[in-house]
């Protein structure tokens, strides 16, 4: 279905976007950190001997340009603009067709990314960097709408498939693993002839409100998730059985 939305709606997910090897500044060599993220032993805040944070990915997923920005099919990208807004992340560097930008949450080292490659190549900017940084794909955690959920209605998954998602799709080739988190927001689902136009259109003035607090609440489990547990985060937003 997803392939079938960009095709009539003339986004050509299939495309790779112009990109200069070499062009994109080095990522910044955090002091007592090795190239996964790793605090050395000693590095942390008291000389704790012995100490290691690993790094996670986290991922947005979205289309690029200001013709999508607001749309349901990009709260991905903007509950990853929230997060380097609150943690004062800032994404200005450039690398594996993916804006991104390196940080800390709470005392735990993150790569915040937002892949240009349009939503059905995603995987062609998460994978380099998962090899980059010799980061495992359960400490990878992708962020996308779900329209098999109700609006505002967030869940996490430690794993699965992609759903008909093909960002999902995407980055499950290229990682050669269904194994990585996930956090899906819902946007609702529609008839399936108004797919398109529900997915590339905004929310409505009556539905602003409902998916800020989803946006809102998504930062908060993904908070959770990198400092604390991928069990924490489920156990805010998942319905308890």
């Amino acid at each position: 279905m997803a392939d079938q939305v960009h095709r009539q709606a003339g986004i050509h997910c299939v495309r790779d976007l112009p990109h200069r090897a070499g062009t994109a500044p080095p990522l910044p060599h955090c002091r007592g950190q090795d190239r996964a993220g790793l605090d050395e032993p000693g590095s942390g805040e008291g000389g704790d001997t012995g100490s290691v944070t690993p790094l996670w990915i986290i991922v947005g997923l979205g289309n690029p340009g200001p013709e999508y920005k607001g749309t349901r099919h990009n709260v991905g990208f903007e509950v990853i603009e929230l997060l380097a807004k609150k943690h004062k992340i800032k994404l200005d560097r450039s690398k594996h067709k993916a804006k991104y930008g390196l940080g800390m949450i709470d005392g735990t080292p993150v790569l915040l990314v937002k892949p240009l490659t349009f939503m059905n190549l995603s995987g062609q900017a998460v994978a380099p960097f998962l090899r980059e940084h010799g980061v495992k794909p359960d400490r990878v955690l992708v962020i996308a709408d779900d329209l098999d959920l109700v609006l505002g209605r967030v869940r996490i998954k430690p794993k699965g498939s992609a759903g008909g998602h093909n960002g999902h799709r995407s980055i499950i080739a290229l990682l050669g693993t269904e194994d990585y988190p996930r956090l899906k927001i819902g946007i609702g689902s529609v008839d399936k002839s108004k797919t398109i136009h529900h997915v590339l259109g905004s929310f409505k003035p009556d539905e602003r409100d409902t998916a800020k607090e989803a946006m809102d609440i998504s930062v908060e489990a993904t908070e959770r998730v990198v400092t604390i547990s991928l069990e924490s985060g489920m156990e805010l937003v998942n319905p308890r059985s």
